[in-house]
């Protein structure tokens, strides 16, 4: 499967930072960037009908580039969307009919914003899968797909045995996105068994635990009291489930010495160990867009190559620390239900 797969490069780089919660936009530093990012090579995109105005500046984006560099090099931008229906009052599916009119309502809407006739990866978040909806939404989709306006459809969060199920029937899904990281290692309970019987890959977020995973927190103290609620409820609970900040610390150290052995970043080494995986086509890097970023430490990782003793260096520390799966259930069971309350919920003991 990887590295063969064509659809997807192997390092996308991602736009949730634009969704608000992550300090004040700044638009001309947000373009640069994003043709920074392009000259040095990334075509890939992963946004969201949700992060904001994070379609709008890639559809500008996108103008810019074929005003500059004409059609031609416009077209080698490759853009995945998601379409998340939610209820306009809460996390849910909106009450109203999720009938045709609705559904390409919505896909035209993210067209228009990405200045484009088609798109070429629209991935699908669920909120309930008791919901059964969730069917003739993808019928509908599938007929958006026939038509054009979707090259290929994949979906989001979906736990392994839901993706399973719209595998089994037949539904054209590309890929599933969802966290896998070094420290959340859930996707490896059931879902990368699902990948290779139906050959159909991960697209992994969250590989660098919202940036904790890199050299700024080697040899530091816990830093808890002075990150931020989304950091702190999205990945620094996990760090405490895993083992601890101790614990955490022997993995950077780990992960540093062989950063050192590679000439490279200890940041690179853990998401190349998740992108090492054949079921893994790809990477999402989240970038800050609207501040400077290394893009040479994104560019290393598809280019560094673990050995079987540096893997093996890095899952003896991973097995000394407490498996997500026996904590949290499946994968992406924290956008649904109990353990979404738990997961965000600042008041969860640590």
């Amino acid at each position: 499967m990887h590295p063969s797969n064509k659809i997807f490069d192997q390092v996308l780089v991602g736009t949730w930072q634009l969704s608000g919660t992550h300090g004040a936009i700044h638009p001309k530093k947000v373009l640069e960037n994003m043709h920074r990012y392009f000259e040095n090579g990334f075509c890939f995109w992963d946004t969201a009908d949700h992060y904001g105005p994070a379609e709008d500046f890639l559809g500008t984006f996108v103008e810019e580039v074929e005003e500059r560099h004409g059609r031609k090099e416009s077209e080698k931008i490759k853009i995945l969307t998601k379409w998340v229906p939610t209820h306009p009052q809460k996390r849910g599916l909106p009450e109203c009919e999720i009938d045709s009119a609705y559904i390409t309502k919505n896909i035209d809407r993210s067209l228009k914003r990405l200045r484009r006739d088609q798109l070429y990866v629209l991935q699908l978040h669920w909120w309930d899968y008791e919901d059964q909806r969730l069917y003739d939404v993808m019928n509908e989709l599938c007929k958006l797909k026939d038509q054009g306006k979707v090259l290929h459809l994949a979906v989001t969060n979906f736990d392994a045995k839901h993706f399973e199920k719209l595998l089994k029937d037949g539904y054209p899904i590309a890929s599933n996105q969802v966290r896998y990281s070094l420290i959340d290692r859930r996707a490896e309970k059931d879902m990368l068994r699902v990948c290779q019987t139906y050959n159909v890959p991960l697209l992994a977020f969250g590989t660098l635990c919202g940036g904790l995973l890199s050299e700024k927190y080697l040899g530091q103290d816990d830093p808890e009291r002075s990150l931020s609620f989304s950091e702190k409820g999205l990945y620094h609970k996990l760090i405490n489930q895993f083992g601890g900040w101790s614990q955490f610390q022997d993995l950077l150290h780990v992960l540093d010495e062989i950063s050192k052995e590679l000439n490279c970043r200890l940041s690179s080494v853990a998401s190349q160990f998740i992108l090492g995986r054949k079921e893994v086509s790809s990477v999402i890097i989240g970038s800050r867009l609207q501040h400077d970023h290394d893009i040479d430490k994104t560019k290393e990782i598809p280019q560094i190559f673990l050995s079987k003793d540096q893997r093996e260096k890095i899952s003896n520390i991973l097995d000394r620390g407490l498996h997500l799966g026996d904590w949290m259930g499946e994968v992406a069971s924290e956008y649904r239900g109990k353990a979404f309350v738990e997961q965000t919920s600042p008041s969860l003991k640590e």
